[in-house]
């Protein structure tokens, strides 16, 4: 088991290496959930419209309400990379997803549904410092946090669209590996 999740109706998921999973409260066993190439799950998020995402290291991202999934992947034209690690939305219901292997910090405009993709820019020292993530974060005050493999954390200024890094180091304001 990958990862645990309380949704809002109150159902427990398990997402595992095998598929999803939901807590049949009647027989108190897990049964699987039906999702079509969802293997390898790292992560479960609930956004403020009830939509379960579920992500996986290998084939995108999932968004189930009521019974209808919808994929978020690279053959959909999407995402850049089908490894998702997290995802999170901010105070207006826009989604973040944390994008592995060199592809970045993927933003769905919900209004829109266009998505679009904060990269890593050597020449620009407010893009986020790394591609490689692997897990996003939004705290009480509505702040996004993005983890990288081995660039530390990214603040993300959402009123700027701008990063504040956090890199690994042994100084004070660092984090070690």
């Amino acid at each position: 088991v990958n990862c645990i999740f309380k949704d809002s109706k109150q159902q427990i998921w398990a997402g595992t290496n095998f598929g999803l999973y939901r807590l049949d409260k009647v027989s108190k066993t897990f049964k699987p959930y039906k999702l079509e190439n969802a293997v390898n799950i790292v992560s479960l998020y609930e956004d403020s419209r009830n939509i379960l995402w579920v992500s996986t290291s290998d084939n995108g991202a999932f968004a189930i309400k009521d019974g209808t999934v919808k994929r978020y992947c690279v053959e959909k034209y999407l995402l850049k990379n089908n490894k998702v690690h997290g995802v999170t939305e901010d105070e207006k219901g826009n989604v973040y997803l944390a994008v592995r292997d060199g592809k970045g910090l993927h933003y769905l405009d919900y209004r829109t549904g266009k998505m679009s993709v904060f990269s890593n820019d050597i020449y620009n020292p407010y893009s986020i410092n790394s591609g490689v993530l692997t897990s996003i974060f939004k705290d009480k005050f509505n702040n996004i946090w993005i983890g990288s493999l081995s660039k530390g954390l990214n603040f993300l200024d959402k009123n700027h669209k701008a990063f504040l890094p956090y890199n690994i180091n042994f100084k004070a304001n660092g984090l070690i590996n």
